[in-house]
């Protein structure tokens, strides 16, 4: 993706993006580790009491009212910057009732971190966040994330907007979010409000997450005002033709497509996608539980999923079976598959994008860890790859003959919900043999055939 954005909104999502790092490498269970009891101990920082849940909640408690009374701003300023880390429920809970109880305003960066964090035990009503935000700015929340958001305002610190931002887009209507932004005017060198502009006409799915906004970010170094609007024009123009599924994972391959294209109906698309995939070689996953009783099988054909995809998710496909009629990519692929068959501590991936020619490549990246043969832990590095490119890759080829484990797991799946990515999982059917399955945000598998060396 060629890179046109003005220089100052270039630096200012250099700027941007480094503060949101690490939105999201790992799978969640890898995020957010705490250190050993031992470490905790050893260490002169008093907030490890905040942020290491086995101390007793009496010492933790002393802890907090201790720092509280020494240099409450400071304290509150370092909870908002390690709010990540502040994750167990009877912490949050004093924190809240602390802030509450002393009226300190300077908590409500920390509390707006803390609460754009997702719970599946905590519904977004109940939050303890909530009713101290409330109390503290004797307003409703909402009016409260507004002002972080689209102030300009006393929290108007990147990371804090974000975050007030996510929680908009949970409690919210996000038809109302557009309306505001519709209204609202950048100010100064305000980039969270600028790209959202651009955003909202762009697609149908609005960034809801910290992931999703480095995503955005992640753009912004490329597009400027004119690619913008152009996929500002193909959304209006595709709209009301099938499902509105059209997303940030989808503008790299909208910027890519073929322009001459752009006045098919999704029903054209729809027949050029069966059309293409006639005849191919599949290979399905859990064909033989008997070898293992833990495989999962799911729909995975195109005619299983057709109804949900969008025009926008048609042409993703289109550019993945592109890719597979690619004989230079097909070459890497099967490197990449020796590669991962030969490497037992971990499974191999990366990115597939376009080189700056606008030729469809594979990209392999190193694993950000080595955890087993059976994962494959993404680096920044490839996330930022997948952001700008089509599809996150990577392999099921610890045998040649591994075809009852084709598609993705349980795991992949997760990753392309948390990081809103489109995906391709490659297995070994036979030694000459890789099946293909496409992958989606929201379930949705469509096997695509198998490519040969």
């Amino acid at each position: 993706m060629p890179r046109i954005a003005a220089l100052p909104l270039y630096m200012s999502c250099l700027a941007l993006l480094a503060l949101l790092a690490g939105c999201g490498t790992t799978s969640s269970s890898d995020s957010g580790t705490r250190p050993d009891h031992a470490e905790a101990q050893s260490s002169k920082n008093p907030m490890r009491y905040v942020t290491y849940s086995r101390f007793p909640n009496e010492e933790r408690e002393a802890a907090v009212d201790q720092m509280l009374a020494k240099d409450a701003e400071g304290f509150w300023r370092d909870a908002a910057a390690q709010a990540m880390q502040i994750d167990d429920w009877p912490m949050i809970r004093l924190l809240c009732a602390k802030a509450t109880s002393r009226s300190e305003a300077q908590a409500l960066p920390w509390l707006a971190r803390s609460w754009s964090m997702p719970s599946v035990t905590v519904a977004d009503e109940d939050r303890p966040e909530r009713g101290a935000i409330a109390s503290l700015a004797n307003q409703k929340p909402k009016a409260v994330l507004e002002a972080m958001v689209f102030g300009p305002s006393a929290y108007e610190q990147p990371r804090t907007q974000v975050a007030a931002w996510t929680v908009l887009m949970r409690v919210e209507l996000e038809q109302s979010l557009r309306q505001r932004l519709h209204k609202t005017k950048p100010h100064g060198d305000d980039l969270l409000i600028t790209l959202l502009k651009r955003a909202e006409p762009a697609v149908d799915v609005l960034p809801a997450d910290r992931v999703a906004v480095g995503r955005l970010i992640r753009l912004g170094l490329d597009a400027g005002p004119e690619q913008w609007a152009d996929w500002s024009g193909w959304r209006r123009a595709h709209q009301d033709d099938g499902p509105a599924t059209l997303a940030l994972r989808h503008l790299p391959a909208l910027l890519h497509r073929d322009a001459s294209r752009d006045g098919w109906s999704r029903d054209r698309w729809r027949k050029h996608i069966a059309d293409r995939l006639k005849g191919r070689q599949h290979a399905s996953r859990g064909q033989r539980p008997q070898e293992d009783a833990v495989v999962t099988t799911r729909p995975e054909r195109f005619s299983d999923h057709v109804d949900r995809l969008g025009i926008a998710d048609l042409l993703v496909l289109d550019a993945m079976l592109d890719a597979m009629a690619d004989p230079r990519v097909c070459v890497a692929l099967f490197e990449q598959a020796e590669a991962d068959k030969a490497d037992a501590s971990t499974e191999h991936g990366g990115a597939m994008g376009w080189d700056e020619a606008g030729r469809l490549v594979y990209m392999g990246f190193d694993p950000l860890l080595r955890r087993h043969d059976q994962a494959y832990i993404a680096s920044n590095a490839c996330i930022l790859a997948v952001y700008r490119g089509l599809a996150h890759v990577h392999f099921h080829c610890q045998g040649y003959e591994n075809d009852n484990w084709a598609g993705p797991g349980k795991g992949d799946l997760d990753f392309a919900n948390s990081h809103h990515a489109n995906g391709m999982v490659l297995t070994f059917v036979d030694a000459k043999t890789l099946n293909i399955d496409a992958y989606f945000p929201g379930g949705m598998i469509v096997d695509l055939g198998c490519i040969t060396r």
